[in-house]
């Protein structure tokens, strides 16, 4: 079940998923048009660069935070 934050409440399907990093990629039929993340490409990601994660941690509401890339490979 995927809830938009104006209310809507869609039944979606899983497309693709990973749960070690906690991301999927669904699809939601009958939302009409509705804003989408354009992804980038972290192989491209250089230290310096800004980031942004968004995401519902522990299903407390949404949450966005932005930052700098501090290092790789860690």
């Amino acid at each position: 079940m995927v809830c938009l934050s104006g209310g809507r409440e869609f039944q979606a399907t899983d497309i693709r998923s990973d749960p070690r990093s906690d991301l999927a990629i669904i699809r939601i039929d009958g939302a009409g048009k509705i804003p989408r993340a354009i992804l980038g490409d972290s192989d491209e990601i250089r230290v310096g660069d800004w980031t942004i994660a968004v995401g519902n941690p522990f299903g407390l509401g949404p949450s966005v935070t932005t930052g700098i890339l501090s290092g790789k490979d860690r």
